[in-house]
């Protein structure tokens, strides 16, 4: 079992690093990054076709130090570009038998936009 979920891990970590940037959108609030991913064309899958993937999109400011407790604060304009080629940590919850593990942080109000292209 341990064997099969490190294979998982490193395979998950290969096709990250293969990704780039391919696809930019301009928003009200600034440039979004994001790329492509080709599923092929067999229509009896149940993912075909292509998808734009916008990830790590930030909807609100962190609510961190003085914004914990705090209803979310809108972002006016993002700092560059943003996006990433992975998802961003999840927010803190209690650990669940039926829930996978992994990172979680405070910072954790993003969006991950999957569009038909």
């Amino acid at each position: 079992m341990r064997l099969a979920l490190a294979l998982l891990v490193l395979l998950c970590l290969t096709e990250a690093q293969q990704r780039q940037f391919t696809t930019r959108v301009q928003t009200s609030r600034g440039t979004v990054r994001g790329f492509r991913v080709d599923y092929g064309s067999d229509r009896n899958q149940l993912f075909y076709g292509a998808a734009d993937i916008f990830m790590g999109i930030p909807y609100a400011q962190p609510p961190v130090g003085p914004l914990r407790f705090q209803l979310p604060r809108p972002i006016c304009q993002y700092q560059g570009e943003v996006g990433e080629l992975d998802f961003k940590p999840k927010c803190a919850q209690a650990e669940s038998p039926f829930s996978p593990g992994g990172t979680s942080a405070e910072d954790c109000l993003y969006l991950n936009v999957f569009t038909p292209s």
